[in-house]
């Protein structure tokens, strides 16, 4: 009997898992991808100032000076 408890179980874990979690991911409604995607976004725009302000530092100290 604790074998088919055991069995159901995992059936059902395996159906709600499906059903509330992969299935809306492939469809693209999954709730984490949009929490992911928000997170991704402002960390790129972060580097992307950084990156610009790094250039910018480099570039002002290839300038040879005039004189």
């Amino acid at each position: 009997m604790s074998t088919w408890l055991a069995v159901l179980l995992a059936a059902a874990a395996f159906t709600l898992t499906y059903v509330f979690c992969v299935r809306p991911m492939m469809h693209g409604m999954g709730k984490g991808e949009e929490v992911a995607l928000a997170a991704g976004d402002s960390e790129i725009a972060d580097l992307r100032e950084e990156l610009h302000a790094l250039r910018a530092h480099d570039s002002s100290r290839r300038q040879s000076p005039e004189g």
